[in-house]
């Protein structure tokens, strides 16, 4: 999987756990948080999806890495979030692997893009559930801001 960095620069996934792990080396003392998200834009036929790895150090700040991917055909909103939610877990599965498994299982959060306001409230229940039963700890509006503010704005 290909990100880039804030400021568009092409990154392997490998140099994002690569990243983390000196991070975490780095400030032994602070506490971080892996955060993915996805979020998606529907302009004409064309519709964006930005997937986002945020690495949070508790009170202090952090960075992010974003992929994006688009379709050239519209999709109906279930489909849409439920891509949303594949692109996020695939990234999640792919970050934890080798020695990063022990530190991303227990502080990784996955946003969905899915609140208790609008359309998306009927799909709560089974977004969770379906995150859940993969083992990740998974967060919706308002607090989802990974998807929902970060991902939202590489979205446009």
């Amino acid at each position: 999987m290909i990100f880039e960095d804030p400021k568009g620069n092409k990154v392997e996934i490998k140099s994002i756990r690569n990243h983390i792990s000196k991070l975490i080396g780095q400030y032994p003392e602070d506490f971080f948080k892996i955060i993915i998200g996805t979020d998606s834009q529907q302009k004409g036929n064309k519709l964006t999806f930005v997937t986002v790895i945020v690495i949070y150090r508790i009170g202090k700040g952090g960075t992010y890495y974003l992929r994006t991917q688009k379709r050239l055909e519209p999709v109906p909103l279930r489909e849409k979030i439920y891509i949303e939610t594949k692109m996020s877990l695939d990234t999640a599965d792919t970050l934890k692997t080798n020695s990063m498994e022990g530190y991303v299982k227990g502080n990784l959060e996955i946003h969905v893009d899915v609140g208790q306001n609008g359309e998306t409230k009927i799909l709560i229940k089974e977004i969770i559930k379906y995150m859940e039963d993969r083992g990740y700890k998974i967060l919706i509006k308002p607090n989802s801001f990974a998807a929902s503010k970060v991902a939202d704005r590489h979205t446009k």
